[in-house]
C-alpha cells in the first residue's frame, strides 16, 4: 500500500494495481499484461509509479498519474518476476530485484529505458531494494538469511555495483525483511524473529531489546520507518503480532555499547494495537492446554501487519489478510 497523491493510494490485487480514492473509497483497476503484480514504486515527484510485473521475462512499465497513461517499458531485467522496485531520491533511477531463479539486481535509466547497471542480487530471496535517500549511487538490499550494502562505484573497468553482505556475528541469522536509513547512512533492520539490528557499515553496532530481553515485537516485523514529528526523530515499526511501535531515535542512534554486549535495552515510546476480538466457544478444545474450555472466552487476535504508510496526518496500516486501517 502507497500513496500516490494526498488522496489515492496503490494497492497490489492479482494481475490489478488497485488505485484507492481514500475519500470515496472508490477503486480503478490499472491491469497487468502478465501472470501478476510483482512490486510497485512510486516516484518522488509523485507525477509517475511503477508497476513491476511476473511472468515469462515481465515488464516494467511507467505510468503517469493520475492520467494512468504507460509512458516507458522497461524490459529483460529478470526472467520470472519482479519482487521489489525503488525509485532514486533525484527520481532519476529505478533499482528492480527479480524473484527466483535469478535474484537480478538492475539499475534503471528509466526516461531512456536503458540498463545502467545489473548484478546478481543473492543467492537465496530478495524481499526488498531501497535507494539511499540521502546518497546517490547508494543502495540496500535484504531478504531470506542477509542484508546487502550496495554501492555504485567507478574503478578501472568503468562503473560497478559493489555490495558488502552484512556479518551477523554473535547475533542469530534471520532473514531481514525491512530497513530505514538514518541521516549518518547508519541501517535499522527489522527480522522475522521480531528483532531490530542497528547496522554500521556492515556489521552489527547493537541490537535493540526491551527490558527483560523481550523482543521489540512478538513475531515478524514487517515494515520499519523513519519519522520526523514536531523537530523529534522517531522510527516506527509493525509485525505480524499486531503492534506499530513507536522508537527513540536519538537513543538507539547515540547508544555505545561493548563489541561484547551490543545489546540495547529500551521501551517504545507509544504502541498501538490492531486486531479483533473473538469469542472462542466453550467446547472449542486447546492444543496442550488440557482439553476443552468450560466456558467461552473472548480472545484478542492480532492484525499481521505488513506495511506502513505515512499521510499528513495519518498513518495507513495494510494486513496480510487485506484489511487497510487508517
Amino acid at each position: 500500500l502507497q500513496y500516490a497523491s494526498d488522496t489515492h493510494a496503490l494497492a497490489i490485487a492479482g494481475n490489478a494495481v488497485q488505485i484507492i480514492d481514500l475519500a470515496t473509497h472508490a477503486v480503478r483497476n490499472l491491469l497487468g499484461h502478465g501472470d501478476g503484480i510483482g512490486a510497485v514504486a512510486v516516484h518522488p515527484s509523485r507525477k509517475f509509479f511503477a508497476v513491476g510485473e511476473k511472468g515469462a521475462w515481465p515488464l516494467i512499465c511507467i505510468y503517469s498519474f493520475p492520467e494512468l497513461q504507460l509512458v516507458r517499458v522497461l524490459r529483460r531485467g529478470t526472467e520470472s518476476a519482479y519482487s521489489s522496485l525503488s525509485f532514486s531520491a533525484k527520481g532519476d533511477k529505478l533499482a528492480s530485484v527479480g524473484a527466483s531463479p535469478d535474484y537480478m539486481l538492475t539499475v534503471w535509466d528509466w526516461r531512456r529505458e536503458r540498463i545502467i547497471l545489473r548484478t546478481k542480487a543473492f543467492s537465496q530471496e530478495v524481499y526488498t531494494v531501497s535507494f539511499s535517500p540521502t546518497t546517490d549511487g547508494r543502495l540496500t538490499t535484504c531478504g531470506m538469511g542477509h542484508i546487502r550494502f550496495w554501492r555504485m562505484a567507478n574503478t578501472f573497468t568503468g562503473l560497478k555495483l559493489q555490495g558488502d553482505i552484512g556479518k551477523f556475528g554473535k547475533v542469530e541469522l534471520a532473514d531481514v525483511n525491512c530497513f530505514a536509513e538514518l541521516p549518518d547512512g547508519k541501517i535499522l533492520s527489522g527480522t522475522e524473529r521480531g528483532s531490530l539490528l542497528l547496522w554500521d557499515g556492515h556489521f552489527i553496532k547493537l541490537e535493540v531489546f526491551r527490558p527483560g530481553q523481550r523482543a521489540p515485537h512478538a513475531a515478524s516485523i514487517e515494515d520499519l520507518r523513519l519519522v520526523e514529528d514536531g523537530g523529534r526523530r522517531y522510527f516506527v515499526s509493525c509485525g505480524h503480532d499486531g503492534f506499530i511501535r513507536w522508537w527513540d531515535f536519538t537513543a538507539i542512534d547515540a547508544a555505545e555499547l561493548t563489541d561484547e554486549d551490543p545489546v540495547f535495552m529500551t521501551e517504545p515510546l507509544l504502541e498501538v494495537f490492531l486486531g479483533r476480538r473473538e469469542v472462542v466457544p466453550a467446547d472449542a478444545g486447546r492444543a496442550g492446554k488440557g482439553g476443552p474450555l468450560s466456558e467461552p472466552v473472548e480472545v484478542s487476535v492480532p492484525a499481521r501487519l505488513q506495511s506502513l504508510e505515512r499521510g499528513a496526518d495519518h498513518w495507513l496500516v495494510q494486513d496480510a489478510r487485506g484489511a487497510a486501517w487508517r
